[in-house]
């Protein structure tokens, strides 16, 4: 894993309903990588009403529509931790690796 470097970037998209909030992750796809993104959310009362997985070479682009516990739509404060969290935790499972 060395060789490549793809640091994680997280974006939220909008949405027409605003009935789940949208989300985006782009990292490096290691083993273990959809599990340990699970583990983020469910660290963090996320559910997971949908998902695109998406693998190009050793970039992982994957689409996620989440709720709260609530079954509503994440607040910026929300938004912001979970953010923070798969950034440094999935560039810190990289770092492991090397």
């Amino acid at each position: 894993l060395k060789p490549f470097n793809h640091p994680t970037t997280v974006t939220y998209l909008s949405t027409k309903d605003n009935k789940n909030t949208q989300l985006e992750i782009s990292t490096l796809d290691v083993p273990g990588l959809l599990a340990n993104i699970g583990k983020i959310f469910y660290d963090n009362n996320v559910i997971i009403t949908s998902a695109k997985i998406t693998t190009t070479g050793e970039r992982a682009d994957d689409f996620f529509s989440i709720v709260n516990m609530d079954q509503t739509t994440l607040n910026d404060e929300q938004k912001e931790i979970l953010k923070n969290e798969l950034i440094t935790k999935l560039d810190a499972r990289f770092d492991n690796n090397m």
